[in-house]
């Protein structure tokens, strides 16, 4: 009924536009190709969708035809038909950043509004608004770092969340330090050093109404001067004050030409294109400093409210507001809600209280991280991935939320949250996790759906096992017990939702894993659905509610039986599982290895599940990563990474360790990845250019083959060899397991060493053995004497049976 109203309104429209005939039979039929089922589109994506396409728009009608003026990063390689990033545009009608979504999130310790560097150091304080760039200029000459003209290079300092840009070109070298500041005002602190060899040089501070997705309008910019430099002011507001007075001033609008090509002193001007530029000369001379500081808060419409505020307007008179909020048609007609929105401070007019808040930032940023894991290998590379992307994935847990990124992404996933959550908790940041955990009974509907998006029926098994997961790794049991009656209407929810899906037994179609390709009944739903029924009937046994226990036990052996049974024609056809019912061996079959990683559901006979991942391995990895063809067009670093801990788990240890190898390869300056990898360009294709979900994944690995708990039994070491255990002293932990910490230490050389695996409540816990990977040891040969364990040596290790809460290995 709807198709036909929808093709019936199409081919009205077109016959009122004078469109092609053909119009509306094209486009409804490609609406039928992406939803055969006519399943529910989750609705919350529709304006980030809806910007995207106008900015792609907006794109095409300016860059192309104004190549007077400079682009940001990403227009500069994908617009240069020298440059292997170069797109043609013909009529496609759309140009969008498909080259190069790659940036890195910066946020202060204390506030939750994030500012984003680009590769070229292009800063934009505010997420989706303008940017700041640096430019050089000499005689007369113009070089700016996003075409290439400056060379550009970025590292982390101290590897802390925080950036640092350099800039260097014949006998000058500036250096661009930012980061947000340690108050809660919403501030992000700019400082650029430079040391120049001859006189004339000049750097610019340019203001772009351009980020990296394109524009960011720009109708009024006005630089309005004082004793100590002077504020700029733009669209109305104060958003930028410089602490240092520049030299020239030039504001310019689409008519008068790009401010960068401009050196008429103009100090405010009015574009009704929205083009308004800016350009600050400082003239340099031997070494000096540029000292500027800019506001960052969030844009968002209402139905992106944060949690907490959503939750709090709830229990106000505000309440039925909301709720029309959430009404479909209502959210493409409300306005941009400003949030965290602070006035622009001018505390920064003290002399070197700007420096001073910076080192404090990075002071706490340094405190904030200090109680997490550590990862102390002989291999100093993934010493260094496993703290930055502790950093990386803190920094995105911000109030009672965590989000996969800081752009396209800032928003709320229960299936993001699953592994952004567990590797916050594998890595010893309990309180952060329990947070946001804390919030999910109130994120339930009234009729159980745990619902962060319509259409997505992943969520509930993930919300459940999320819960379930961190209790079983802390012993949190209140927390179990304040989420029971959410954790049994979930349940309820997943049960009632099967029975009008697929043959009345699998999940209802839909776009749960937009990825996998067409909305359709994905195995990755249901998959997730028995892993959520899985723990609930764990919980119901903890708590003794035996009642509950035996349902949800009857509901999961009902639920493996109608899966098996469905699957059955297409697993006996091909010998593997694939995406979903009636599909063929395709790269969307990716989402069923859940099943393995992190599920661990053993449903299959393991010679399927092996099947199904060596499938992929061989069919869909290219240049060591997994590629996928389906929406994202790039290489794939999250499900690459998933991937390994499936091979680990099959015990195909050198190929998981090759994954890790070219995942590391693969990274950005600042270590940051995108969602797919562009690959010719390297750079981002598809999502978030700060992916927090690829950081969890990295950090969960790592973890994984340092302590991998497989029930009754860990294994130690099982992905690490000689190059990460020999020629240093090691230290792995705390890593909560088993409701306590195990922590790792001591120094292994070819003829000597001591071990010590320290772990209270070891001997009182379920655990019954511990298998010590020292393959690299010629462990025949030499004699190992072992306090707090018996052992003995079992293929490539130890098998050590504990005794004591501590362990120490010697030979």
């Amino acid at each position: 009924m709807k198709s036909t109203i929808m093709r019936r309104g199409l081919s009205g429209l077109a016959r009122f536009m004078g469109l092609h005939p053909d119009v509306s039979r094209l486009i409804s039929g490609g609406f039928r190709l992406t939803n055969p089922s006519s399943a529910l589109f989750p609705a919350e994506n529709l304006p980030l969708a809806s910007r995207v396409i106008a900015s792609g728009m907006w794109n095409y009608c300016f860059f192309q035809f104004y190549r007077n003026f400079a682009g940001p990063y990403w227009v500069e390689r994908q617009y240069n038909p020298e440059d292997p990033s170069f797109i043609p545009r013909a009529g496609s009608m759309l140009s969008l950043n498909l080259t190069h979504r790659n940036w890195l999130g910066v946020r202060g310790p204390n506030t939750p509004s994030f500012a984003l560097i680009d590769p070229a150091g292009g800063l934009s304080p505010v997420i989706g608004y303008y940017s700041i760039e640096i430019a050089l200029w000499k005689n007369g000459r113009i070089y700016l770092p996003a075409r290439g003209q400056v060379k550009v290079e970025q590292t982390l300092q101290g590897d802390l969340p925080l950036p640092i840009t350099t800039y260097s070109r014949d006998d000058i070298h500036v250096t661009w330090k930012v980061c947000g500041s340690p108050r809660e005002d919403g501030s992000i602190l700019n400082l650029v050093e430079w040391e120049s060899g001859s006189p004339g040089w000049e750097i610019i501070i340019g203001v772009r109404p351009f980020n990296p997705e394109g524009a960011a309008l720009i109708n009024d910019l006005k630089f309005s001067p004082d004793k100590m430099g002077g504020t700029i002011v733009i669209n109305g507001n104060e958003e930028i004050g410089l602490l240092d007075t520049p030299d020239l001033v030039v504001c310019s609008s689409l008519e008068r030409g790009d401010a960068y090509f401009n050196r008429t002193m103009v100090g405010e001007i009015n574009c009704p294109y929205g083009i308004a530029t800016g350009a600050f000369h400082y003239r340099l001379k031997g070494k000096g400093r540029i000292r500027f500081h800019a506001r960052t808060y969030e844009q968002v419409l209402p139905p992106e409210l944060e949690f907490e505020n959503r939750s709090a307007l709830r229990k106000q008179s505000e309440a039925p507001q909301l709720d029309d909020i959430r009404k479909e048609g209502e959210k493409m007609r409300e306005k941009l809600i400003v949030q965290d929105d602070f006035p622009l401070t001018s505390r920064f007019r003290s002399q070197d209280l700007l420096e001073t808040e910076m080192k404090e930032s990075g002071e706490q940023w340094a405190r904030y991280i200090q109680p997490g894991s550590v990862f102390q290998s002989a291999r100093g590379l993934w010493n260094q991935a496993a703290q930055i992307n502790k950093g990386f994935v803190l920094s995105l847990q911000t109030g009672k939320k965590i989000t996969p990124g800081v752009f396209t992404y800032r928003q709320f996933w229960f299936r993001d949250a699953a592994y952004m959550i567990s590797a916050l908790a594998g890595w010893n940041y309990l309180k952060q996790a329990r947070t946001v955990l804390e919030t999910y009974p109130d994120r339930q509907e009234k009729d159980g759906f745990f619902r962060s998006h319509e259409g997505e029926w992943d969520s509930n098994g993930q919300a459940i096992w999320t819960l379930v997961h961190f209790a079983r790794m802390t012993g949190d049991v209140e927390l179990l017990k304040s989420s029971y009656d959410s954790i049994r209407r979930g349940v309820d929810w997943i049960r009632k939702k099967r029975k009008r899906g697929y043959e009345k037994r699998l999940m209802p179609a839909g776009f749960s894993a937009e990825h996998l390709g067409p909305a359709d009944h994905y195995y990755w739903d249901n998959l997730w659905s028995i892993g959520g029924v899985r723990e609930a009937s764990y919980v119901a046994g903890l708590l003794g509610q035996t009642g509950d226990q035996k349902a949800f036990d009857k509901e999961e052996s009902t639920y493996r039986s109608d899966f098996l049974t469905l699957s059955l024609e297409d697993r006996q056809k091909y010998g593997v599982l694939t995406a979903a019912p009636s599909r063929p061996v395709d790269s969307g079959m990716i989402g069923s290895i859940c099943m393995l990683y992190p599920l661990d559901l053993q449903i299959l006979p393991e010679a399927e599940e092996k099947s199904t991942v060596m499938t992929i391995y061989r069919e869909f990895f290219l240049r060591g990563l997994f590629f996928h063809p389906i929406i994202h067009s790039g290489f794939n670093i999250y499900l690459s990474l998933q991937m390994a801990q499936c091979l680990l788990r099959l015990d195909e240890v050198k190929e998981a360790r090759r994954v890790l190898k070219r995942v590391l390869q693969s990274r950005t300056q600042l270590w940051t990845y995108p969602e797919a990898i562009h690959p010719n360009t390297g750079g981002g294709v598809m999502g978030d250019g700060f992916h927090g979900w690829a950081a969890a994944e990295l950090l969960i690995l790592l973890r994984e083959f340092v302590v991998a708990d497989r029930g009754d039994h860990l294994r130690i070491f099982s992905g690490l060899k000689r190059k990460e255990l020999q020629g240093a002293p090691l230290r792995f932990g705390p890593f909560p397991i088993h409701g306590g910490h195990i922590t790792i230490s001591g120094q292994l050389e070819k003829s000597e060493g001591e071990l010590v695996i320290e772990f209270p409540g070891l001997s009182q816990s379920a655990l019954k053995t511990l298998h010590l990977n020292l393959g690299f040891l010629d462990l025949q040969k030499l004699n190992f004497k072992v306090d707090g364990a018996g052992h003995s040596v079992k293929g490539y290790g130890l098998q050590l049976k504990p005794s004591a809460d501590r362990i120490r290995i010697r030979y």
